[in-house]
């Protein structure tokens, strides 16, 4: 079993994997693209201040989807 990236209707900064949810921001997310682009063992969290706050509908080349959460059991 393969699994497949959901595809929104739109490349949202809303609907990508790598938003940050800041209650400290008008629009409410900030990006995480520099965050994720480290190999996991290289991330450190820092102040959400140091990434850049984005609108809902906002875009970039760099939009990535979310994997499915639930695992289907095969079918046999």
């Amino acid at each position: 079993m393969s699994l497949k990236p959901t595809q929104p209707d739109h490349r949202y900064c809303l609907n990508c994997s790598m938003q940050l949810k800041a209650e400290n921001t008008d629009s409410g997310l900030r990006c995480g693209k520099d965050y994720f682009a480290l190999v996991p063992a290289d991330r450190k969290p820092q102040a959400l201040s140091h990434y850049p706050e984005t609108l809902p509908t906002d875009t970039c080349d760099s939009w990535t989807a979310h994997l499915p959460t639930k695992l289907i059991a095969a079918q046999k």
